[in-house]
């Protein structure tokens, strides 16, 4: 469409030859009035502007570091100039690209002149610049603490506004002279007057205004909001909470955790917190409520209203998900017919000029959508996140809505007796007698086993004898006086249960080759490739033969007959079935053996570890191995490694099929192999860590699932669901925390190999559209069209199996960590067995024995010596944490000493098998079948009935009731005359009939003589334990 017939008011260039003396002043200059100038100019001022944005970016990358970003402040609100200035630079970048397009396909298809082709660059250009410049603007200025806008934009602004009004002059000048001009040149540049006087006004005289001014500054920065910038502790927000569109298309809000992990080795602090809406904290009350409407007034919970529930939490995440899925699904449809319009091209059968680049443009448009999916895949991660964590939550929504609001506890301490054993969740809390107004138990002396990562120095202490550490002051009951203010420096340094262990850096080789030659010796292996290149081969060569021998068109004779085209195509579907059938059981036994071996000896190691390995291991650990990693090992590390050399072998067989169309492609694999080869090393130093944290956070959710479990009917009694169902949340999220991170960095890499195979393909297509006609078979091209399609899937899958065989590995390095553990004495050595009747005596004779639970921690018993004689009984007496029950676990081995030695009849304990020394009984599960006090009778059953030489009572009768405790000492004394008896008192006066009494203190041996000796010495500190004994329970019948 025109405005004026060129025929009836003369052209455009005569209107050059013939213009008016005032219409230009000076000769030579005529050119500055040609449009093609005009186009060629903003075009090249528009590329110069991309070049200076470049050159911004990789300054600022290499200025700055990759690791920060844009300045930010908390709580800054974007003004509406910022807003509408992105949505114009947006609407120029859409407007010349659709001028462009037009241009293109429509307009000037067939009329293609020097200035349409400078006006079609000028608006490819455009649409490029724009586009680049809203990016900068997002990027660099929608969060930052400027009030206006940088000198670069107002520049390029005013320069921009400059060549559109002189555009536009132009135009009504070639107007009035009724030169034939093309309305959509006019309405164009009518556009980009207006764009440009709005950038010159938002540029030069308006400002981004928000909250976050100077004096706002340090208020935003105070603890009032803290908690939306930080969590606690000081650990950021992901950035994914205010990543904009273009950066959750990209996942480049993951790029500062990346580079992190590429400097350092990355830690828990490192990962930054889960959003709150994606938190189980901040979404558990938004499901209870829908939960709650759902349910009515009845409360009842159905499977339907759950899922209900669980829907409508995430419905928009889920819509979403579903859009982008149809999307992809056409994109992936619209591929054949792409290949068959482009074979027919390679023909000749072309229906319009440049269809060739237009072929192109809809294979990379194809492509494009189907990584716009990808990108937004981050989408179906945010959904599977608040899936998995408001799964984790409803069973604390349920026991909200089934539960009843109770009263708090008035005061709650926390005490540890003898005999009871304290975890890190479970203890034994008792309500106090006393009535004590406003306390709280946070205000009480917590004690703690399990160590955290950094502690202070003297604020844990531990002690086997389960004595109760405190991390304020020390209760101890000395000489009948509570002494306050004791110093937990005073308590024993050492902790028992340490950080759980974790490799860090690269996955060492031997860890790839152990798994690889655990089953036969790696044997397998070589038949497993040899199958997989069978398979790719005929693969290849059946794909071959029907681009080959298939004719393109009716008109066309086939190559060869039907029958034999079928008969040979059929040969080779068969046989690379066969092939991929030998390769697929080949690899699942391989797979099964290996993991069967790895469990088996695990599982060996583990149920051979000293004591010291379960006091210094929490049971979740274990359990996290026995079933996450193991897990990992059974299902997914066979078929990862399996798809890594598929996908290795297929991107082998695309380039050799796409070398063989055109050998100068291969060129460009080069570059392209070493960009994803330095991307995979990229990514997988934070990716490796990520998946390093994931098991180590998961551990503690097991423990205190477990725990919870075991202790839900104390839990119920003392009404503490609230509390540990808000530690559950904590622990959910701190698992999902490197859980999220790990993910988006796989769809990080992901989405940037797509975008650098869909370049390569380009590269590729464009080749092959610019030879001239005949020179490549036209149904092999179309063969390597197809192969190219799935160019950017292989290549990104060879690096994601790559970075995912590496991640899983991890599973198999935390197996073989437990395959290395040090083993218990052996059961029984064949050289060194003693006679059956062993021992006949009893003497015990200990010989400076010096005993430590491990070996970072002090020694608990410091050099004993004594004799407990044949035949005699023997009380072991002394305060809480003295040593008496480190003595008795070292009697049978539990706790190997650290030095000394203990003779039993002269026979050294430690040169001889444990079930020498020890029982070989088989024992329920915890025994949750019998209470303490049951458990406590079967074993004097069991005594009475073996009659044993050496008898150890370590606080036998403590869970039972006087009456019955002195019948089952006055029926020790009479079956056991004649045997050495040990025994751990727990009540003084289970002891004073003894022959011998051994006091320790400290670890040392501070009185050792008969009773009657010590209490007639009233200095003595036997006489004043049993003085306090019995004071305590003359005030108890009081």
């Amino acid at each position: 469409m025109e405005l004026f017939d060129s025929s009836k008011h003369g052209t455009l260039s005569a209107f050059f030859s013939h213009y008016s003396p005032s219409f230009i002043t000076y000769p030579g200059t005529h050119f500055l009035l040609k449009p093609v100038f005009i186009r060629g100019f903003s075009g090249s001022l528009h590329l110069v502007l991309i070049f200076v944005l470049l050159v911004s970016w990789v300054w600022k990358k290499f200025k700055v570091g990759e690791g920060e970003g844009p300045k930010q402040r908390f709580g800054s609100i974007q003004s509406w100039y910022y807003k509408l200035t992105l949505l114009c630079c947006l609407g120029v970048s859409g407007l010349s690209l659709a001028f462009c397009l037009l241009n293109y396909f429509y307009w000037h298809r067939n009329d293609w002149s020097e200035e349409k082709l400078v006006t079609l660059f000028d608006l490819a250009i455009r649409t490029l610049a724009w586009g680049a410049l809203c990016v900068y603007l997002h990027t660099q200025f929608s969060n930052s603490s400027e009030s206006k806008f940088p000198n670069l934009l107002r520049v390029w602004w005013g320069s921009y506004f400059s060549i559109s009004c002189y555009s536009l002059v132009i135009d009504i000048l070639l107007y009035k002279e009724h030169v034939s001009l093309s309305v959509q040149s006019l309405v164009f540049d009518v556009v980009c007057v207006i764009s440009g006087l709005f950038f010159i006004y938002v540029g030069f005289f308006g400002k981004k205004e928000g909250r976050n001014t100077v004096l706002e500054e340090p208020l935003l920065n105070g603890n009032g909001n803290a908690e939306s910038n930080n969590s606690k502790g000081g650990t950021p927000v992901t950035p994914y909470s205010n990543a904009g569109i273009f950066s959750i298309l990209t996942f480049s809000w993951m790029g500062p955790l990346i580079a992190l992990g590429n400097k350092k080795t990355l830690d828990l602090e490192d990962v930054p917190e889960l959003y709150k809406g994606d938190s189980v904290v901040g979404s558990f009350p938004n499901f209870r409520n829908k939960l709650e409407a759902e349910c009515g007034a009845d409360g009842r919970v159905t499977t339907f209203h759950l899922v209900k529930a669980l829907i409508f939490s995430v419905w928009k995440d889920v819509a979403w998900t579903g859009l982008y899925a149809i999307f992809y699904t056409l994109a992936s449809y619209v591929g054949p017919y792409l290949i068959d319009t482009f074979v027919q091209y390679l023909y000749g059968r072309r229906q319009f000029k440049n269809e060739g680049y237009a072929l192109v443009s809809a294979f990379m448009v194809m492509k494009d959508g189907r990584i716009t999916q990808a990108g937004k895949f981050n989408d179906i991660l945010n959904s599977g996140t608040d899936f998995m964590e408001l799964v984790g939550a409803h069973a604390e929504a349920l026991s909200v809505l089934n539960s009843a609001e109770v009263e708090p506890v008035e005061k709650i301490s926390v005490s540890k007796e003898d005999g009871e054993f304290a975890s890190t969740s479970g203890v034994v809390q008792k309500v106090e007698d006393t009535d004590v107004q406003n306390s709280k138990t946070d205000d009480l002396p917590k004690g703690q086993l399990v160590q955290e990562e950094e502690r202070e120095k003297g604020r844990v202490g531990f002690k086997k004898d389960a004595e109760f550490a405190s991390t304020s002051g020390v209760v101890q009951n000395v000489e009948g006086t509570d002494v306050q203010k004791s110093k937990t420096d005073d308590l024993p340094k050492g902790q028992l249960v340490q950080e759980e262990e974790r490799e860090k850096g690269r996955v060492g080789l031997s860890v790839y080759w152990k798994y690889i030659t655990t089953a036969y010796g790696g044997a397998l292996v070589p038949f497993i490739l040899l199958g997989q290149v069978l398979f790719q081969v005929l693969q290849i060569g059946s794909n071959y033969w029907m681009a080959w021998a298939t004719p393109v068109s009716e008109d066309v004779k086939p190559a060869v007959e039907t029958s034999t085209l079928l008969t040979v195509y059929v040969a080779l579907a068969v046989g690379s079935s066969f092939c991929i059938l030998f390769r697929s059981t080949l690899l699942a036994t391989a797979g099964y053996k290996t993991a069967t071996l790895l469990f088996s000896k695990m599982h060996l190691c583990v149920f051979r570890a000293p004591m010291s390995f379960f006091d210094a291991t929490p049971s979740g650990r274990i359990l996290n191995r026995a079933s996450t990693d193991q897990n990992v090992v059974d299902l997914n590390m066979p078929g990862r490694i399996g798809a890594l050399a598929n996908s290795m072998i297929q991107l082998l067989g695309i380039i050799a099929v796409m070398s063989q169309v055109a050998w100068q492609v291969f060129i460009i694999f080069i570059p392209v192999i070493a960009i994803c080869i330095w991307l995979q090393q990229y990514y997988i130093s934070s990716a490796r860590e990520l998946a390093r944290l994931v098991g180590v956070c998961k551990a503690p959710v097991i423990q205190h699932f477990a725990e919870t479990i075991s202790g839900s009917t104390t839990i119920r009694s003392f009404d503490q669901e609230s509390r540990f169902r808000d530690t559950n949340m904590k622990l959910m999220d701190g698992y999902g925390r490197p859980k999220f991170h790990t993910a988006a960095a796989m769809e990080w890499l992901c989405f940037r190999l797509d975008m650098l195979s869909s370049i390569t393909f380009g590269f590729c297509l464009v080749f092959l559209i610019s030879i001239p006609a005949g020179v490549i078979d036209p149904g092999v091209a179309g063969l390597a069209v197809t192969y190219g399609l799935n160019l950017n899937r292989i290549q990104a899958s060879v690096i994601w199996n790559l970075c995912n065989v590496e991640n899983r590995i991890i599973s198999v390095e935390r197996l073989l960590q437990y395959t290395t553990i040090p083993s218990e004495p052996p059961l029984v050595i064949e050289s060194n067995q003693p006679d059956r009747s062993w021992p006949l005596r009893g003497k015990v004779d200990i010989h400076d024995l010096q005993v430590r639970y491990a070996p970072h921690m002090p020694l608990v018993l410091r050099g004993i010596t004594c004799t407990f004689p044949g035949g005699m009984k023997s009380g072991v007496v002394g305060r809480t944490g003295s040593g008496k029950s480190t003595l008795i676990q070292t009697l049978f081995r539990i706790v190997d000493p650290a030095s000394g030695q203990i003779l039993i009849d002269g026979i050294d304990i430690s040169s001889i098998g444990l079930h020498d020394l020890s029982m070989v009984a088989a024992v329920s599960e915890n025994g949750e079948n019998w209470s303490m006090g049951q458990r406590q009778l079967l074993c004097l059953g069991r005594v009475l009935l073996k009659k044993s030489k050496v008898l150890v009572l370590d606080e036998a009768t403590a869970s039972i009731d006087t009456a019955t405790d002195n019948l089952i000492q006055q029926t020790l004394r009479q079956h056991f005359t004649d045997c050495t008896v040990i025994t751990i008192a727990h009540r003084i006066t289970s002891v004073l009939d003894s022959d011998m009494v051994l006091l320790l203190s400290h670890g040392l041996i501070e009185e050792y003589d008969s009773p009657a000796t010590l209490l007639e010495n009233k200095s003595s500190s036997f006489a004043q334990l049993v003085a306090e004994y019995t004071m305590r329970s003359n005030s108890s019948f009081e």
